[in-house]
């Protein structure tokens, strides 16, 4: 294990070893946010919780009758209000084998407001024995009301991305393309500047959905029995966005480190324009656009920018 996975494990067991500590002192507080980079790993600590909760081995914890889980569905990816009161319905029933229940709303940023505010009553005052898990990677996407009613926990991923070959040839591609447009922009230079920035926009797509569909292999099979089609989808899309938005990430960060060599205030500002298209893009994503596209404009207005410093 490398030294980073190390610290990601380290940092993991540690919000687990708070929480079963907790536990064991009878101080367990009934709404718990988990929150950090990767679901997978946020559901392993939740899982490991349940399990003491449940008195059952960690596998047998998603097909325990008093296991509750609530997962977004279908492409727009929504935790809709009637689900939700079915959720509340459910535990507000007796435990079937015990004392305890758990509930768990997996990707809780999900939630649409109204799904938000009709979960809140049962945050402040959860039924007789019953602990509520909110696993999400995006804390800041819910609402304040619902924040403020848990305690939350920090969990690093202990799921190393693998690092993919052809994406960093992107990547490379991309920052010499980017360092060409510092020199003069020429007649001649124009056709190549513009034959690399369409190759580029072209091949992101086809990366992306390879990222996508491997890491979505590696999630479907720890998926418990039970999980809906619709549910499937939501999961799969879910993976889709979040290797993107990592993506535009790493786009971003090698903008910067080309301008680190080299500032300047023309380079500032060309740097400021092209963030900006980039987040203003990014959130376009997030509705559908699509990808080629994107990148497209993308890389259009980076030439603009970069081209007129």
């Amino acid at each position: 294990m490398n030294s980073n996975a190390a610290n990601s494990e380290k940092m993991r067991e540690d919000a687990q070893t708070v929480l079963l500590r907790s536990l064991e002192a009878g101080r367990l507080p009934h709404g718990i946010l988990l929150h950090g980079p990767n679901l997978l790993s946020l559901e392993k600590t939740c899982l490991e919780i349940a399990s003491r909760l449940l008195g059952v081995e960690i596998d047998r914890v998603p097909a325990h009758p008093d296991f509750h889980g609530l997962r977004a569905a279908n492409k727009m990816r929504r935790i809709g209000v009637e689900d939700t009161r079915e959720l509340v319905r459910q535990i507000q029933h007796s435990s079937s084998a015990g004392d305890q229940k758990v509930a768990v709303i997996y990707d809780a940023d999900r939630m649409v407001r109204e799904s938000a505010n009709t979960f809140l009553k049962t945050l402040e005052e959860p039924p007789p024995g019953c602990t509520i898990f909110l696993l999400t990677t995006k804390p800041t996407h819910l609402l304040d009301t619902v924040r403020s009613r848990c305690l939350h926990f920090h969990v690093e991923s202990d799921e190393a991305e693998v690092s993919d070959p052809n994406w960093q040839d992107w990547l490379k591609t991309l920052a010499e393309w980017i360092a060409s447009l510092a020199a003069p922009l020429k007649p001649a230079r124009v056709a190549e500047i513009m034959f690399t920035l369409y190759g580029l926009a072209s091949r992101f797509e086809g990366l992306l959905k390879s990222a996508a569909d491997t890491e979505w292999e590696k999630m479907e099979a720890t998926l418990p029995v039970g999980v809906s089609d619709e549910q499937k989808i939501a999961l799969e899309t879910g993976v889709l966005k979040n290797i993107r938005q990592r993506r535009l990430a790493e786009m971003a960060d090698c903008l910067c480190l080309l301008y680190a060599q080299r500032p300047d205030d023309a380079g500032a500002r060309a740097l400021h324009l092209s963030l900006g298209e980039l987040e203003k893009t990014g959130g376009l994503l997030e509705v559908n656009l699509n990808d080629t596209a994107a990148i497209e404009y993308i890389l259009l207005r980076w030439l603009r920018a970069w081209s007129q410093r």
